[in-house]
């Protein structure tokens, strides 16, 4: 599928590529002050690229390389030894010593 230079409204998968696109940033710049800015443009990339699309029904990522993306874990639980879950289970061990 061909459309002309500068035209994106001619392909309806741009046009949602964009839109998503948009809509992400929109949701970046309302959550991330200018100085997070590096690490909010990344965490609005990753989310992007991990994510399933409609058409496709596979992630860009899965596209681009052909396997399915794997997120860090210190991007899934961001404070992993400060989780509420992890401190309710080590605060009877603790309180024992």
């Amino acid at each position: 599928m061909c459309t002309k230079a500068y035209h994106p409204q001619e392909n309806p998968q741009v046009g949602r590529t964009n839109s998503s696109l948009k809509s992400l940033l929109k949701t970046f710049t309302d959550s991330y002050s200018s100085r997070d800015c590096d690490r909010g443009l990344l965490r609005c990339l990753l989310a992007y690229c991990a994510s399933i699309h409609l058409f496709t029904r596979h992630s860009p990522h899965y596209m681009l390389t052909g396997r399915e993306f794997r997120m860090p874990l210190y991007l899934t639980v961001p404070n992993a030894a400060e989780t509420p879950c992890r401190s309710r289970i080590m605060l009877p061990s603790c309180n024992r010593i």
